[in-house]
């Protein structure tokens, strides 16, 4: 029987939960759990039993609870109020009913031993995630306890952490109780509880051993901008320091501080991740010159920044190109993920053959189109005229300010590309309405080349432009948007906001009618 054992109960409950380095307030809800399994088990698991232990006394209290309900279908849950000793009672309100206690057996104690087991397990788990949830970013020492198919399980204290496999170095290899450094990347709650998660191939993991190594970078002198890696092979460290030129009163190499003398700082990190080749580089806000730094030990001839966002083609010696790439193509891969650009690398003989060419192209364009001879559009390329609509858009007057041009003839050139303009009009025009194409949106004034995107686009009526978002329209047009790009409204430079817009409300309007 439960009786006459408060003392003892609540002496017992204080020894476990110190024992356990558990709250006692757990250890009292694992009991009452406990013996509330046992006398519903006693009086028919169909109750509703709840035990109570007193916190200052031990004293354990069983009762049933019902719900008082005009209707009561179930008579172990409910109960109406006809069958109640006194009113006063109002709907939905429990009728409780003191029980008595019921002797333990054998049986019982393995059902509270059980109990108070998951419930310690469960409130260390959750202490653990209390604890580790806010050192996500932390480097810390563990040692190996056991291997689950390839996955480390770590200890950490009292906790347990997990190294998946691909967290690993590649080619590293760990036995039970090996020590090692590892990085918390994340700590979540996971069906089977709380789960700290380590890595070793982690970004961060080498930037807070940078933030160890070098004073100057966890005082914050220098900044870490950004870490790509090829974990165990590769990696590169953006580096920025705000007072590196000297705006207070000394300068300093913040590459060379990090390297360190004789690269005693970078071969300190670099043993850490089993030898992975680290290059330091120095950020930049431009991202020409983040790409050329990023390259590394390369000779960069030329930056070419693309009409497509964020690509640029980049010019390399011919003897260099091997080394620009890298192995397997690894140095310009980690360049460009570290500057967020899409690198091309060409060499300078082939980009002197595109450029030749390119300018061959445009030269016998203004030829054919303008009837003037290969020095006069050698002139017109080199003045920066890249297509006939530009000349055509251009003043006389503008044209007059040309070296040797009279106003004769920048009068005659601005009428020879406005009369070549309205013959490439007329060829775009036939081009997009031989593709299918509605002639309603001939008629709403895109620009000439925008025709030909968007019947090389498969837009042909107006309501496949009217199901359009700006920015799908962007994408389309964006060669044009690029050489626009100077204009005022840098958001919608062609307005074809205004086209989309045009062709919803006739849209709108043919449904109306």
């Amino acid at each position: 029987m439960l009786r006459n054992i408060g003392s003892v109960l609540i002496k017992e409950i204080q020894e476990f939960a110190k024992e356990k380095f558990v709250d006692v307030k757990y250890v009292f809800q694992a009991f009452e759990a406990s013996f509330s399994k046992i006398f519903a088990a006693s009086y028919g698991i169909e109750n509703d039993i709840r035990v109570f232990i007193d916190r200052e006394t031990g004293e354990v209290s069983a009762f049933r609870y019902r719900i008082i309900t005009p209707e009561a279908l179930c008579p172990f849950r409910e109960v109406s109020p006809d069958e109640l000793p006194k009113t006063g009672y109002q709907e939905g309100d429990f009728w409780v009913e003191p029980l008595s206690l019921v002797p333990l057996n054998r049986a019982d104690v393995q059902v509270i031993k059980s109990i108070l087991a998951k419930t310690v397990h469960e409130v260390e788990r959750q202490a653990q995630f209390e604890e580790f949830k806010d050192r996500v970013g932390e480097v810390v020492s563990v040692s190996v306890k056991r291997i689950e198919q390839g996955n480390l399980i770590v200890e950490l204290g009292r906790s347990e952490g997990i190294i998946l496999r691909n967290e690993m170095i590649p080619r590293e290899s760990y036995n039970v109780n090996d020590r090692l450094k590892a990085y918390i990347y994340a700590v979540r709650q996971e069906k089977k509880g709380p789960q700290i998660f380590l890595s070793r191939a982690h970004p961060g993991f080498l930037k807070q051993l940078f933030i160890q190594e070098v004073p100057e970078v966890y005082e914050g002198v220098i900044e870490i901008k950004a870490v790509v890696r090829d974990a165990g092979s590769r990696a590169k460290v953006a580096i920025y320091a705000p007072d590196a030129s000297g705006s207070r009163g000394w300068s300093f190499d913040p590459v060379g501080v990090c390297v360190g003398i004789k690269g005693m700082r970078v071969n300190a990190v670099s043993r850490e991740l089993s030898g992975e080749k680290i290059d330091v580089i120095e950020w930049s806000s431009d991202q020409a010159l983040f790409v050329v730094n990023a390259l590394g030990n390369v000779d960069v001839s030329k930056v070419i920044l693309e009409k497509k966002p964020g690509s640029m083609t980049v010019v390399v010696p011919d003897a260099q190109k091997s080394l620009a790439i890298g192995r397997g193509g690894q140095n310009v891969r980690l360049a460009s993920k570290i500057t967020g650009a899409d690198i091309n690398l060409i060499t300078s003989s082939l980009e002197e053959e595109r450029r030749v060419k390119d300018r061959q192209e445009k030269s016998a364009l203004f030829m054919e189109k303008l009837d003037i001879d290969e020095f006069m559009a050698h002139f017109l390329i080199s003045e920066g005229f890249e297509s006939v609509a530009e000349l055509a858009h251009t003043s006389v007057e503008e044209l007059e300010r040309l070296e040797g041009f009279t106003t004769e003839v920048a009068t005659e050139l601005k009428e020879r590309a406005t009369d070549a303009l309205k013959e490439l009009e007329v060829e775009v025009k036939n081009y997009f309405i031989s593709a299918g194409g509605d002639q309603e949106i001939c008629n709403m004034g895109f620009p000439t080349e925008g025709l030909r995107l968007l019947a090389d686009n498969g837009i042909l009526t107006k309501d496949q432009l009217a199901d359009l978002s700006l920015d799908e329209l962007k994408v389309i047009m964006r060669p044009l948007c690029d050489s626009q790009s100077d204009t005022e409204d840098q958001e919608d430079p062609l307005g074809l906001g205004s086209f989309i817009m045009a062709a919803r409300g006739q849209e709108e309007g043919i449904l109306n009618d």
